[in-house]
């Protein structure tokens, strides 16, 4: 792992944005994702806008191969579709399990309702319009990461922490080429280790106040800490991965601009999937 990779580029393919709290993941500078707000104490979410679909021949020989993915070439190259800023770099191995709107392990049917409530407003879980895959998820020490603070950073409370890994695809994945899943699914199961390529933002949230539709005696607070990854190439890989129940490998750029998270919250997980934990 790298924790911190400097990226700079002058026009890059994958771009952040915001409009006020909201912000956005774009593709060549058209707003393709909206990453949720900017705010602490909202429930994470992100929503599909426009399905678009890269190609990164610069990398593509060597995500093929799954070999020294951390070496200065590869990195580099595939930084340069970043925008400018501060990354930490990995390459995890992640076993994903395929999801969607109000599936049964959908997160915002689910884990997301148990922490922060149904929306007030729109009755209705949040919708990402779009399957995508679940990457691992686990409880974290009490003692993970730390608030800043005017004397340094501190500890936060010892609420129970959840760590959430999201893996999204730029294109729906039933719109995905068959016959290249299956290839992919042969070179697994052969023992081949291909690997994927994304950029990941990390949110960590936790309400302000009891939600409205919890009871305040039985409502437990906690944080969620949510990783998502948006896949930038290897979409067959990842769909052969969860189609045949193995893993593959992911070279993720954590984007800690973009982030709704301290630094040590990103050293945190960092060295947690680099290290080889869900």
């Amino acid at each position: 792992m790298r924790l911190h990779q400097k990226v700079t580029t002058l026009e890059s393919v994958v771009g952040f944005a915001a409009d006020g709290w909201t912000r956005y993941l774009t593709l060549r500078g058209e707003r393709a994702f909206v990453i949720g707000g900017s705010c602490e104490t909202c429930a994470f979410m992100f929503e599909r806008t426009k399905s678009n679909l890269l190609s990164p021949t610069a990398v593509a020989d060597r995500l093929a191969s799954g070999i020294g993915l951390l070496d200065d070439d590869i990195v580099n190259a595939a930084g340069s579709l970043l925008p400018t800023g501060d990354y930490a770099v990995l390459s995890a191995s992640i076993k994903p399990s395929l999801t969607g709107p109000c599936e049964p392990d959908d997160y915002f049917s689910h884990e997301s309702l148990d922490l922060f409530g149904m929306p007030a407003y729109e009755g209705v879980p949040t919708n990402p319009r779009t399957p995508y895959w679940r990457a691992g998820s686990r409880a974290l020490p009490p003692g993970t990461g730390a608030r800043a603070s005017v004397d340094g950073p501190r500890p936060r409370p010892t609420n129970p922490k959840h760590f959430f890994h999201f893996v999204i695809p730029l294109e729906p994945p039933h719109h995905l080429d068959s016959e290249r899943v299956a290839h992919y699914q042969r070179q697994l199961e052969a023992g081949a280790e291909p690997a994927a390529l994304g950029v990941s933002v990390l949110d960590v949230r936790a309400p302000a106040v009891t939600p409205w539709d919890k009871d305040e005696a039985s409502y437990e607070h906690g944080e969620h800490w949510c990783l998502a990854t948006y896949l930038l190439d290897g979409h067959h890989k990842v769909a052969a991965a969860a189609r045949s129940g193995r893993a593959v490998r992911l070279l993720m750029f954590i984007a800690r601009d973009a982030s709704v998270a301290g630094d040590q919250d990103v050293d945190a997980v960092t060295r947690m999937l680099a290290e080889g934990e869900p």
